[in-house]
């Protein structure tokens, strides 16, 4: 892609700032063959964001859980989420598993399980999951697992961190990481500022 139309994207993201990443992969789509990789990324971006921003938020509630039975956690998704998220596409997801995976094969095919708990409504295998991808991500920093399994219920370490589940409602717009997207505004809005725009 030129300069100008980087340019062209930035004011293109400052006018319809997006609801999500899938917005701005559609607008980027409107511009023909020359955006066609821009927007493949951030369909891909839309399409991770849709396990992350959800799972986030699972294993920030469960940091709020020290002591209760994953089967009660199960049930509090069930719950407020129902029966799984339609609006996470874990085929599309796992076709992902090897950029997502960088770290090894077995990160990758967790989140891909993570993805398809999360579509199907498995919640106690998506807490089993993310409780094993705390632990994989702390034994590579050195550390210990935040929350453990103990005796059938769980065990919180690090409680800085707790909060509510989002209503099902918010899930389709939950967003959880702003990539480059709100540096990339910022930067519209001051070209925009100096008459560039």
């Amino acid at each position: 892609m030129e300069q100008v139309e980087g340019v062209e994207f930035a004011f293109l993201v400052r006018q319809t700032w997006p609801e999500s990443p899938g917005h701005l992969a559609k607008a980027a789509a409107r511009h023909g063959r020359d955006w066609e990789a821009l927007a493949h990324r951030l369909t891909c971006i839309r399409t991770c964001e849709t396990v992350l921003a959800p799972a986030s938020a699972v294993f920030t509630y469960l940091l709020g859980l020290d002591g209760k039975a994953p089967d009660l956690v199960s049930r509090r998704l069930r719950e407020a989420w129902g029966g799984g998220l339609r609006n996470v596409h874990a085929e599309a997801f796992a076709e992902l598993r090897g950029e997502i995976g960088a770290g090894g094969g077995a990160t990758g095919e967790r989140w891909a399980g993570i993805a398809a708990a999360l579509a199907a409504g498995e919640y106690g295998r998506l807490v089993d999951l993310l409780l094993a991808q705390n632990a994989a991500v702390m034994s590579q920093r050195g550390g210990a697992p935040w929350i453990e399994l103990r005796s059938g219920k769980l065990h919180v370490r690090f409680r800085d961190e707790q909060g509510a589940l989002p209503d099902r409602t918010e899930l389709t717009r939950l967003w959880r990481f702003p990539y480059f997207l709100d540096s990339l505004r910022s930067v519209a809005a001051q070209l925009e500022s100096k008459g560039h725009g």
